[in-house]
């Protein structure tokens, strides 16, 4: 698997939150246990269209960073998805949230994107 590669699945990975996001937020809420609002669904939603963003930059990434590819790796890959994995790891920790199984794809896109993108 390429860099190339990597940032593209990061991409669908979005885009199947997107989706969830902005078509059945109720169905994300219910899945960790949540009471639905509306005033929450439209905070979901609102979401899902700054996760549309993400999938598009990740989609796009190698074209725009071209021979800088691995330093943007870094940056967004590594970086992101480890602000992520502490945000996650913080809730857990404070008992705000469950660890939930969700969490693995996080994990292994920031091992793999820093493990593509050294030097």
């Amino acid at each position: 698997m390429t860099l190339t590669h990597l940032f593209r699945a990061q991409a669908v990975f979005f885009g199947i939150w997107v989706v969830i996001m902005l078509f059945v937020p109720s169905m994300m809420l219910e899945m960790h246990g949540w009471e639905s609002s509306t005033a929450i669904e439209v905070l979901m939603q609102t979401m899902g269209v700054m996760m549309l963003a993400f999938a598009v930059i990740f989609w796009q990434m190698p074209t725009y960073a071209g021979d800088n590819l691995k330093k943007a790796g870094m940056l967004f890959g590594v970086g992101m998805n480890s602000l992520f994995v502490v945000l996650i790891g913080y809730q857990v920790a404070t008992e705000m949230v469950s660890l939930d199984p969700g969490t693995l794809p996080i994990i292994v896109f920031a091992a793999l994107f820093f493990w593509k993108s050294r030097a």
